[in-house]
């Protein structure tokens, strides 16, 4: 199991995307939030330790192999998804999960139509979300909190 393991994933490389996908689909953002923040080797955060600033071939980030290797790379998804927020385009949902490690989080991604961001902030109690999304453009937007405050267009 991943949590018997010190929250790193057991599998390689074929089966790291099939992991992230069905963790995600079971709202077990707390284990993925784990395994993204290891900085222990094997982990992303090793890997950036060592001085990558892209992934490596190795999770142990290792010189021989290459350091520009997007196949590990499949959590992404999930923090364009999951953390910041852009969960589709068609139709277009936002729903910004605030985790108890993350103070701000800020995705786009470009449409059809323009550019949707996603933008939030969390400080003590406070979360506050900043979305952007094109004229014309009909989107879901779901808070993980009561709305004080909710304005639109800077109005």
């Amino acid at each position: 199991s991943i949590r018997g393991n010190n929250n790193h994933s057991l599998c390689g490389e074929i089966g790291w995307p099939y992991v992230v996908r069905a963790l995600a689909a079971a709202n077990k953002d707390d284990v993925l939030s784990a395994i993204a923040s290891q900085m222990d080797k094997p982990s992303y955060g090793y890997q950036l330790a060592q001085g990558a600033t892209t992934l490596t071939e190795s999770w142990v980030a290792d010189r021989s192999m290459s350091w520009n290797h997007a196949m590990d790379g499949h959590i992404d998804a999930w923090f364009y998804s999951h953390v910041a927020g852009i969960r589709s385009i068609s139709p277009l949902v936002l729903i910004p999960l605030p985790h108890p490690d993350v103070e701000h989080a800020s995705a786009s991604r470009v449409t059809k139509s323009g550019v949707v961001s996603m933008d939030w902030w969390k400080v003590g109690d406070v979360f506050r979300v900043n979305v952007t999304i094109p004229p014309g453009t009909a989107a879901h937007l779901h808070l993980p909190v009561e709305p004080l405050l909710v304005a639109e267009g800077g109005r």
